[in-house]
């Protein structure tokens, strides 16, 4: 991962996209995952969802503080 991508707009997607894979990879080699994404967007959230319930391992949780 970067230390340059920071968590606002676009570029903060992009890093949780990429995480998201990350996980999906290690999950598919028989790696148990554990990530806490972090976003105030709902699409990024969504598409982290869709990235790693495509392994049918998952289990999202979400906390509204």
């Amino acid at each position: 991962m970067r230390s340059s991508c920071s968590s606002a707009g676009r570029r903060g997607g992009r890093h949780i996209k990429r995480i998201a894979w990350i996980a999906r990879l290690l999950a598919r080699n028989g790696v148990i995952v554990v990530c806490s994404f972090v976003s105030p967007y709902r699409q990024a959230r969504n598409m982290v969802r869709r990235i790693v319930e495509e392994e049918g391992i998952a289990f999202p949780t979400y906390r509204d503080f």
